[in-house]
């Protein structure tokens, strides 16, 4: 049973509280503690919840269909033409410089898609060429020289 002195204790209790008196008891450890477990659930659910949108989003996304359209890349004859003509007097300066040791190789101009075969006698009388700075061809088709250092 309640005591009158138990009783006594409580109302005194409340009626420091309304009079602005602090809790002596600062700490509530069984408060503290659900706060913590309540804290964490959250950002536990909230961190889910998160996981599961990025997941929903980027997996819908990889199901729609993705529409591509292949255009075909302009073949400019003139460029490439004109390309091979610079290349080709380079060459033959080149070949005179070195007093005309790279006969062999020969450059044609072609104005077809087939590749070009290229055929050389052997390694040791091609020196490597180090062009600076390389070509840039604008869209009329003019070359813009560059320097052939060997």
């Amino acid at each position: 049973m309640i005591e009158s002195k138990d009783i006594k204790k409580m109302v005194q209790h409340i009626l420091r509280r309304d009079k602005g008196i602090a809790d002596t008891q600062i700490m509530h450890p069984t408060r503290e503690w659900f706060t913590g477990l309540a804290i964490t659930l959250g950002m536990v659910v909230l961190g889910s919840w998160f996981c599961y949108y990025l997941y929903s989003f980027h997996h819908n996304e990889m199901k729609k269909e993705v529409v591509i359209i292949e255009q075909a890349v302009p073949y400019q004859a003139a460029t490439v033409k004109s390309a091979l003509e610079v290349f080709a007097t380079k060459q033959e300066k080149y070949n005179e410089i070195l007093g005309g040791g790279m006969n062999d190789i020969p450059v044609s101009v072609a104005t077809t898609t087939t590749p070009v075969e290229v055929s050389a006698t052997s390694t040791e009388e091609i020196p490597e060429l180090i062009v600076d700075p390389a070509p840039i061809f604008e869209d009329d088709g003019t070359p813009i020289e560059a320097t052939l250092t060997p």
